[in-house]
């Protein structure tokens, strides 16, 4: 293990500094457009590259150097921003697309728009920016902003102005679920199964409390049309239609059926079905059965539920080399958790370490070098304390100035350096 880590330290050194020699260890040079590209963007001809299926490694390297050599093409900008949104790094992400989305690139837009709803639309600013966003670029995809527009503009209502009464009838002409499924083309039912999904629940405790009756409502309907579109085998209708029955969302909680149905789905492989059971499961025979032989996602999942499970020292080192070769896969949860590890490893004055110290050093480097900013912070916090490296204050305000901009404690950090 560790010396596979090494490895990997000097294969990514290698692309930062000598591209010919990096080349042939990755294999194939592709263009970034090859290595990024989303399945659905009208704009690229190429297959495209599923998010969990992004080599990291070598796509941020191959990007980022043909961005610099034209730092203004829009579609290089938004295929950055997917490498960093593949890291979760949503600083870079914003920028990127911000750019890239001011350019005209649709997808862009797109992606812009879905960020918002995400990470931004509770916030006034946000709020405001998005519903912003939404009328500009509303001539790039009229079927997709339709739909988005009439749900920002309930999310404004009760977040911005917060008017009960506009939220009501914004709330009405939002969830008519059959017209809202017709508008959005093929590849944007994310709407409706993503977004309405995951901000519709918060609304039962939202400022509109008179609303909850008629919430509920809606819900109940969303999974009256999950349960008739789940009889035609489609796997993400099947998963909803049990999702919302496992939770008892729209009605009564029928856990014992809709189980039986996600564990199907999970043994088939539906990822968000063995999330769900990974989750709620202490069975740990049926996990190891469930994820044995997965990577990717589903293996970042199984290495955090024996995380979470380890009792003695053998699970919880078997546990950290699972987690390790998901951080090598770029799991965004496994990599803040071996940065963690990682500076246990290096700040414990005594023997503590599950590798040697360099090893971690090594690691947290390499993070930083893909802007991950826990990484960049963590090695701040090295070197103002002088903690395994040597004291060297100028390094430290460059690696807190790195982090800073997505990263508060690294802001505070500056103002206590000397």
């Amino acid at each position: 293990m560790m010396s596979r880590i090494v490895f990997c330290f000097f294969v990514v050194m290698g692309v930062m500094f000598f591209p010919k020699f990096a080349t042939a260890f990755w294999g194939e040079d592709k263009a970034c457009i090859e290595l990024v590209a989303h399945p659905d963007d009208p704009a690229t001809s190429i297959e495209g590259v599923e998010f969990e299926d992004i080599n990291v490694a070598q796509a941020m390297y191959k990007c980022l150097d043909e961005l610099q050599e034209d730092p203004s093409n829009p579609q290089l900008q938004y295929l950055v921003a997917r490498v960093h949104w593949r890291l979760e790094n949503l600083y870079e992400v914003k920028k990127y697309l911000t750019m890239s989305a001011a350019a005209g690139y649709e997808y862009a837009r797109i992606a812009l728009i879905i960020y918002y709803f995400e990470q931004e639309v509770s916030s006034i600013e946000g709020n405001l920016q998005l519903q912003r966003y939404i009328e500009e670029y509303y001539s790039t995809n009229p079927k997709f902003f339709s739909a988005v527009r009439r749900y920002a503009d309930f999310l404004s209502s009760l977040y911005v102005s917060q008017n009960c009464d506009v939220a009501a009838l914004k709330m009405r002409e939002i969830f008519d679920l059959e017209k809202v499924k017709k508008e959005i083309d093929k590849g944007f039912d994310y709407i409706t199964d993503e977004i309405l999904m995951s901000h519709i629940p918060d609304h039962e405790t939202s400022i509109c409390h008179a609303e909850q009756a008629y919430i509920k409502k809606v819900l109940a309907d969303i999974r009256s049309w999950y349960d008739k579109q789940q009889l035609s085998n489609n796997l993400n209708e099947r998963f909803m239609s049990a999702y919302l029955r496992y939770e008892g969302v729209g009605g009564r909680e029928e856990f014992s059926a809709a189980q039986t149905i996600l564990l199907e789905l999970a043994k088939d492989g539906y990822v968000q079905a063995m999330a769900v059971i990974a989750r709620d499961s202490t069975d740990g025979e049926l996990i190891a059965n469930l994820f044995h032989g997965y990577s990717g996602e589903a293996g970042c999942l199984y290495s955090l539920w024996l995380i979470n499970a380890a009792q003695t020292g053998n699970e919880q080192r078997e546990a950290i080399a699972y987690v390790e070769d998901s951080a090598e896969e770029f799991c965004p949860d496994a990599m803040r958790l071996m940065i963690s590890l990682s500076m246990n490893n290096l700040i414990k004055r005594k023997p503590y370490g599950f590798e040697a110290k360099r090893v971690s050093l090594e690691r947290l480097e390499r993070y930083a070098s893909f802007e991950i900013a826990g990484a960049q912070y963590s090695l701040g916090l090295l070197y103002q304390h002088g903690d395994y490296v040597d004291k060297d204050i100028a390094r430290a305000r460059y690696w807190y100035s790195k982090a800073a901009p997505r990263y508060d404690k690294a802001s505070s950090r500056l103002t206590t350096l000397p």
